[in-house]
């Protein structure tokens, strides 16, 4: 996991956060580069776990506004929830902000989920976007594309 500036580094230390700026990854990536940017894949259920139910109140307890403020209230990062408003800015995002505008990206961060594929996800997302599937028929067709694609990793119990 990478270094959190603002919480990790120590203030008295040999570098501080002023030494630090942010630029886009250029390696494998689009032309002008890329930032990534956030990235959730943490927020799943198991459907088959033993606690299915208390899992998913833990992801609603999460996705409540009023807690995620309280969890990043000056905390720098960049907003990734809907009515996110109590992290910072840190200045090496703002210091970026054109470039970052221009070259933000999709996470492309791989999950460890068995079988998972991001792109199995966005064709059921567009599924879903077009309306030719309802939120639990995308969640259907991502959950046969993740078995089928554990399957033929070899994964037991696909």
């Amino acid at each position: 996991m990478g270094q959190r500036f603002y919480t990790d580094l120590a203030k008295d230390g040999k570098y501080t956060v002023d030494d630090f700026e942010i630029m886009p990854v250029f390696l494998n990536t689009v032309e002008n580069g890329t930032y990534e940017g956030g990235n959730l894949n943490m927020m799943m259920v198991n459907k088959n776990g033993k606690n299915v139910d208390a899992c998913l109140d833990f992801l609603s307890f999460c996705a409540d506004e009023k807690n995620y403020n309280i969890a990043f209230d000056g905390i720098s990062t960049v907003k990734c929830f809907k009515n996110q408003t109590t992290n910072i800015q840190a200045p090496m995002l703002t210091n970026a902000a054109a470039s970052i505008e221009k070259n933000l990206r999709a996470s492309t961060s791989a999950s460890k989920v068995k079988g998972f594929s991001d792109n199995d996800v966005a064709a059921a997302l567009d599924s879903l976007f077009r309306k030719k599937t309802d939120v639990a028929g995308c969640v259907e067709l991502m959950d046969k594309a993740r078995s089928k694609a554990a399957a033929a990793q070899g994964v037991q119990g696909f």
